[in-house]
């Protein structure tokens, strides 16, 4: 834009409805209602001859009397849309599948890791007391009893031999 394209009146109204936005809305009485009363105040500036000209969109360009007529639209590309809409609904389905099948597959190949894993974690707090039970007998009968893999490294540990 063109300093030549300012329209001063114009600019005048504009700053001053938004100073006297911020000013109301400083005031306490006032807050809950700058933005109205700035646009009254603004729109009654009107009168003064001074702010009478504002330009109008006739002013840059023409304004058509009438409603342009009616027409059909070009259905030239409708074959164009189908296919494209239709290919899109297509490969969209086709990675449903994939991802579907994918779900299925990574389970198939998981469940028997996992089912493994559950077995060992539900197994192991119970195979631990039955150990210490077994432990607890044996010392009570006055044997030793030592630990699978982990006995014979505590006690080397512990008398230093």
């Amino acid at each position: 834009m063109n300093v030549e394209q300012i329209v001063l009146p114009v600019l005048m109204v504009g700053l001053t409805t938004v100073l006297l936005i911020v000013g109301l809305g400083r005031i306490k009485l006032t807050r809950q209602f700058a933005w109205i009363l700035a646009m009254v105040i603004a729109s009654a500036l009107q009168i003064f001859p001074w702010f009478r000209y504002v330009p109008l969109v006739g002013d840059f360009t023409e304004v058509p009397n009438a409603l342009p007529s009616f027409s059909l639209p070009n259905f030239s590309m409708i074959f164009q849309l189908i296919w494209w809409y239709g290919g899109g609904l297509l490969i969209g389905l086709m990675w449903l599948v994939v991802g579907a099948l994918s779900a299925i597959l990574i389970g198939v190949i998981l469940i028997p890791i996992a089912i493994v894993v559950t077995l060992v974690l539900a197994l192991l707090p119970l195979g631990a007391v039955i150990y210490g039970i077994v432990a607890a007998i044996q010392v009570n009968q006055g044997h030793d009893f030592k630990y699978w893999l982990v006995g014979d490294w505590v006690r080397s540990t512990l008398t230093g031999q």
